[in-house]
């Protein structure tokens, strides 16, 4: 396996294809650190594959999967500008591909990247973005604007004509119709071609789809605070609209994965997590519904990485009622994953889970300490080292190269 080599070093630049685009001047990169080419690359993919396969059937490996997700850190490390990696695809695409080889040691990659990110996002979450380059500065991480796009109004009007029609009135209110029909477009003529190219460096595309339950789409249509509020007010209505939702999202979620034609489907979990909620709220509006959609999904032949934010501990005991061995849980570092460790263990296996403000604020000594107990407590077997959720935008390049070493400290 190619991995880091030596101190982490300062000056130079990366080696990118003369098709690519070229970082915009101005910004000092990294040298590149002589990672994977791609001739040698393709050679490390059936081992990969290998590994990820017998690490989520909880094999024995004799070392962890590395991951990588890093989807802001990737543009500042390579040299862009935020803003151009939300708004030029190739961009997406270079700079990740770029972190990846530059940094070496990495096995697969969690979420590939492709079309325009903050289309993407609002699209799954029914809420506006606010864009680098537009309404925020160009080296600023987008943002959620959530506001109250769905009316309690409009919860009729999902009873009366379906899920996706709404949906499709709703989309013009919060992003841009022809914005989203160049990311499609996109998507559309470069998805196969940049998996392809993930491939060739060696590296194991994992998922692009994700998505969100019924309880998480009417979080960011309604707005958090309308829907926590709905709940006591008026719950067997929003019972009633989650379970109309649910056939239609669930359609979505198996032709989303389809046309991806990758292993792993992303399952996310942001506001309806168990510390968001009490359990008996937990268990009505939100358990029911990931199960179905999680059965689905196993059912057609894809593996749910269930990506979930906040702190979910009381209730890891229920996803023992998800398939077995057909389902990572990738945890942000709320969640106690020794914990899940001791519930799940036999059960799925676990991602995650070095914090992002340890990335950020912490010493290539504290990510290796971090790093090493969780290999130590997690990892005997069923166990990707990745960052909690995403690595942070203000990652320190040396503390994610920490991370990578003491992965590979484990090898064989």
């Amino acid at each position: 396996m190619s991995g880091p080599r030596g101190p982490f070093p300062s000056g130079g630049s990366p080696a990118l294809d003369a098709t690519e685009p070229r970082p915009h001047s101005g910004r000092e990169r990294p040298a590149d650190r002589g990672g994977q080419q791609p001739a040698a690359a393709t050679t490390l993919l059936p081992e990969r594959e290998a590994l990820v396969a017998a690490t989520i059937d909880l094999e024995p490996t004799g070392r962890v999967p590395i991951v990588y997700q890093a989807e802001a850190f990737s543009p500042r490390f390579m040299g862009y500008s935020i803003a151009d990696y939300a708004l030029k695809p190739d961009v997406a695409v270079a700079s990740t591909l770029g972190a990846m080889d530059r940094l070496g040691g990495f096995d697969a990659i969690n979420s590939v990247p492709g079309g325009h990110i903050h289309v993407g996002l609002a699209a799954l979450w029914l809420t506006r973005m606010l864009v680098p380059g537009r309404e925020l500065p160009e080296d600023s991480i987008w943002q959620a604007d959530e506001v109250e796009d769905m009316t309690a109004a409009d919860y009729d009007v999902v009873l009366e004509g379906g899920w996706g029609p709404y949906v499709q009135s709703l989309l013009p209110r919060i992003l841009d119709i022809d914005e989203l029909a160049r990311s499609d477009a996109w998507l559309e003529a470069n998805f196969g071609a940049t998996v392809a190219r993930f491939r060739d460096h060696g590296y194991v595309p994992m998922a692009a789809a994700v998505i969100a339950t019924p309880f998480e789409a009417l979080c960011g249509a309604r707005s958090i605070h309308e829907l926590y509020r709905d709940l006591y007010r008026c719950p067997d209505l929003v019972a009633r609209v989650m379970d109309r939702m649910l056939p239609e999202i669930v359609d979505d979620a198996v032709a989303a994965a389809q046309a991806c034609e990758l292993p792993c489907v992303w399952v996310g979990g942001w506001r309806s997590a168990s510390g968001m909620l009490s359990e008996p709220v937990w268990q009505r509006f939100v358990l029911p519904h990931l199960r179905t959609i999680v059965d689905a999904l196993v059912e057609a032949g894809f593996l749910p990485i269930l990506h979930f934010d906040h702190d979910w501990t009381r209730d890891l005991k229920h996803l023992r009622g998800l398939p077995a061995r057909r389902c990572i849980l990738q945890l942000d570092g709320m969640t106690d994953i020794r914990a899940a460790k001791r519930t799940l263990g036999d059960h799925m296996a676990l991602m995650g889970d070095v914090p992002a403000t340890m990335l950020a604020k912490g010493t290539p000594d504290d990510v290796r300490a971090y790093c090493r107990a969780l290999i130590r407590d997690v990892g005997e077997r069923g166990f990707f080292l990745a960052a909690g959720c995403d690595a942070p935008v203000d990652a320190r390049p040396e503390n994610m190269l920490a991370m990578v070493e003491a992965g590979l400290e484990y090898s064989g």
